[in-house]
């Protein structure tokens, strides 16, 4: 599953975390350590399964950024 997002032009940007939730629960973070490309491929994705994803904005002091809009996706 690949995930793309527009780039945050913010001098002090550090990266982006990705996060993924399975049906109903909770969203687990899948980036050890902010990265620094506006995508990201999930490879542990299963088949016919529904994931959503947000992704969050850190700068280099360590503030976060609002959690992306969702975006869902399901496998077949």
């Amino acid at each position: 599953m690949r995930l793309l997002w527009d780039p945050v032009a913010a001098p002090d940007l550090a990266g982006y975390v990705v996060f993924r939730a399975e049906a109903d629960a909770p969203a687990v973070r899948l980036t050890d350590k902010p990265i620094t490309d506006a995508f990201y491929t999930d490879t542990t994705v299963e088949p016919a399964k529904r994931y959503r994803y947000t992704v969050v904005a850190v700068d280099s002091a360590g503030n976060s950024s609002p959690a992306s809009p969702e975006a869902v996706a399901e496998t077949f």
